[in-house]
């Protein structure tokens, strides 16, 4: 279970990591500054990111 949740958390890091820099990106080419704001949904987004990539891997483990 451990080991579970280290994987979750790490997915979720690298996740939230590209999520931050492309969110980034996009609000600075659309004039909007870096607030705290932006990084709550880049969080927000990341989990559910996060959530829908391990349902996947499950169901394809699962049919292997």
């Amino acid at each position: 279970m451990v080991v579970l949740i280290g994987n979750i958390s790490f997915e979720l890091f690298l996740i939230h990591q590209l999520v931050i820099k492309y969110l980034d990106k996009i609000y600075s080419r659309l004039g909007i500054p870096g607030t705290f704001l932006n990084y709550v949904v880049a969080l927000i987004l990341s989990i559910i990111i996060a959530y829908v990539y391990k349902m996947l891997f499950n169901k394809v483990v699962r049919k292997m």
